[in-house]
């Protein structure tokens, strides 16, 4: 439902659905599983779309380091969380930052590569 909502702009009934699912997946599987992350991810997702920098940085960095302890460097959460965080830094004007995690994510999709 948070992601139809996403889609639809109605960003308060988004984030409502998902911080949801994400207290439902935590309970039912603990943080090991794929639908928390997405869910980690999906909440950094739609506070960028809010312009809530900070929040949509700390979920986007709870789905790459649940990811990378779950999933291993290559998962596609902790390369789309690279991306997105790479976005947020370059909106901030943080552009060193921004650097680093394109280096990351080009290493990742080489590596997706082989």
């Amino acid at each position: 439902m948070g992601q139809i909502y996403k889609e639809q702009g109605n960003l308060e009934q988004a984030l409502k659905h998902v911080k949801r699912a994400l207290d439902i997946g935590l309970k039912l599987f603990g943080e090991n599983h794929s639908s928390v992350i997405k869910n980690y991810y999906n909440l950094g997702q739609i506070y960028h779309d809010q312009g809530v920098l900070n929040k949509a940085i700390l979920y986007t960095k709870k789905s790459i380091a649940t990811s990378l302890r779950y999933h291993g460097a290559d998962d596609l959460y902790v390369l789309k969380g690279y991306c997105t965080l790479m976005t947020i830094y370059r909106r901030q004007g943080k552009l060193e930052q921004a650097t680093k995690c394109f280096l990351i994510s080009r290493k990742i999709i080489q590596s997706r590569k082989s």
